[in-house]
């Protein structure tokens, strides 16, 4: 029997966290949902630390979504955390935030972020954004189109 992936969620925001809920459960693949409240949760999940060390309850996620501002570590932190231990380099990491600044779009770029998106009260561009990096046929796809362009 297989175990379902699991998206990892840092969000402190409950009207959010239920919203990113949705576009995970909508993407039609077999995908567990967990959120914390903030960066050093995460980052605590992340590295296996305390009560996160039994990784039958707390499983690596295959992907993190995460806000930038939440309180006690940010999402600033929290991709640098990620980005600057060997065994979590290769994790993808999608900034979902309310914030639209470009400064921060290149920040989180800088630091590691693989896809930067604004939020919107629609899940559909969370759900497409997910499928895209989750669904092995559509990336096969979608790295195929993107050789024809070459």
């Amino acid at each position: 029997m297989a175990t379902r992936k699991l998206v990892l969620l840092a969000e402190d925001d409950a009207a959010d966290v239920l919203l990113c809920k949705r576009a995970v459960a909508n993407t039609g693949l077999d995908l567990h949902f967990c959120n914390v409240a903030d960066g050093q949760t995460a980052a605590q999940w992340l590295s296996g630390e305390g009560k996160y060390a039994e990784r039958t309850l707390y499983p690596f996620p295959v992907l993190l979504i995460t806000d930038l501002k939440m309180p006690t570590s940010d999402g600033f932190d929290l991709i640098r955390f990620v980005r600057t231990r060997p065994e979590l380099k290769m994790l993808p990491i999608i900034v979902y935030t309310a914030s639209e600044l470009e400064p921060d779009r290149l920040k989180a770029a800088a630091f590691g972020a693989t896809t930067y998106l604004p939020k919107t009260a629609d899940p559909g561009p969370l759900m497409e954004c997910l499928r895209a990096m989750l669904d092995p046929r559509l990336a096969a796809k979608l790295r195929s189109l993107r050789g024809k362009r070459s």
